[in-house]
């Protein structure tokens, strides 16, 4: 997976997988509530526009990657990104100590 050059694929995953994988790009918890059963291959291409003054896309999403990947979701593999509320897992360190020397 590479999110330089705009591109995200997997091979024999889960949609579950995929939405891992978007958790990444997108920076934000996605979760699969497409019901969707089985292994799917996916190859997903999105690219952010040149800079108005000519100079190449900033590496990364940026703004304009983030808004070209969730349009390129829905218009090449038919999936929509809908914001909502839920519970979401989370680790909670409550106390740290260093390792005694025994």
């Amino acid at each position: 997976m590479s999110n330089d050059d705009g591109g995200m694929n997997g091979n024999k995953s889960t949609i579950a997988g995929f939405a891992t994988a978007a958790t990444i790009f997108l920076k934000w918890p996605v979760v699969d509530r497409t019901g969707l059963k089985g292994y799917y291959d996916f190859d997903v291409k999105w690219s952010a526009p040149a800079a108005p003054d000519g100079q190449p896309p900033s590496p990364g999403l940026g703004p304009e990657g983030l808004g070209l990947l969730i349009s390129t979701l829905q218009n090449q593999l038919g999936l929509r990104l809908t914001k909502t509320t839920g519970p979401v897992d989370y680790w909670l360190v409550d106390h740290v100590e260093r390792p005694t020397a025994n």
